[in-house]
């Protein structure tokens, strides 16, 4: 990156403000309007809705939202690029996974199991 793209944007801070204001307006809108009878939940649920919209949008225009946002669409380029597994694959691994853990289950179980009896037998315990 370039040392020009570093450098803060002062406008930036005001923008942050602003999405720090809606945010809180939403919340208060939300827990203000609980108890009146008029305003239905949806009502208040839309407005939060507006409210984080509205946010995000000004988020957007900032420099940290614009690198935020280009991750996202270079993120959704991977993912196309991603080879997933055939049903079949799936169901093999599915299984062999099943198996090992019961496998080790077993083990770390008879592990447990004779510790106990040298325990037992070293201490004198149970008898």
């Amino acid at each position: 990156m370039s040392s020009e793209s570093n450098k803060k944007n002062p406008v930036d801070n005001v923008v942050w403000l602003l999405v720090v204001v809606v945010l809180t307006a939403a919340i208060w809108g939300n827990y203000h309007y609980t108890n009146i009878e008029s305003v239905t939940w949806y009502m208040r649920l839309g407005g939060v809705v507006v409210a984080v919209l509205i946010a995000l949008g000004l988020a957007l225009l900032t420099q940290t939202g614009k690198r935020v946002n280009q991750l996202r669409k270079e993120s959704v380029v991977e993912i196309k690029k991603v080879v997933w597994p055939t049903r079949q694959e799936t169901i093999q691994t599915t299984i062999m996974v099943i198996v090992m853990a019961a496998v080790a289950a077993f083990i770390i179980g008879m592990m447990d199991l004779g510790l106990a009896s040298l325990m037992s037998v070293v201490f004198n315990i149970g008898s």
